[in-house]
């Protein structure tokens, strides 16, 4: 129960962070600032991204320094997308890392990926900050077999 409280409170205070990418284009409109998180718990079948289901492939980056590190980068970005990984296993953390960005770039744009569907996501309360601090959530789980008409898809 100790390690269990001691992980939480770890992701509160941080973001497992796989990669980070700027100017990226194609992950939403205008030039974007993504974060690809690590640690998965949905095992999607055919998962675009199974090296980032570890949380062991990523590293603890604390909210603080993350956020200063992205109002950093150069001008001009339209916002943030976040993918992983799953984000909203990691809900809270990257709740407080949009609290403090957005006090800066309240015009930037946040969105998520999530393979959870919307329904789920509502009834779970560390997830509402987080939706909540969204724009736009693409929600569902990967599924190879369907044709992706949509560019965010």
């Amino acid at each position: 129960m100790k390690d269990e409280k001691r992980d939480h409170d770890a992701l509160i205070a941080g973001v497992n962070l796989f990669s980070l990418a700027w100017p990226v284009s194609s992950l939403g409109p205008g030039n974007r600032v993504v974060l690809w998180v690590a640690g998965c718990r949905k095992r999607c079948a055919g998962c675009i991204s199974p090296e980032m289901r570890d949380p062991a492939s990523g590293r603890l980056v604390p909210v603080d320094v993350l956020a200063r590190r992205l109002l950093r980068l150069e001008a001009g970005l339209a916002g943030i997308t976040i993918s992983g990984g799953e984000p909203f296993d990691q809900a809270e953390g990257l709740s407080g890392l949009l609290r403090l960005v957005r006090e800066q770039r309240p015009d930037w744009t946040v969105i998520v990926y999530t393979g959870y569907v919307l329904s789920t996501l509502r009834r779970k309360p560390q997830a509402r900050g987080l939706l909540d601090l969204a724009d736009v959530v693409i929600a569902g789980p990967y599924r190879r077999a369907v044709a992706q008409s949509h560019p965010l898809a």
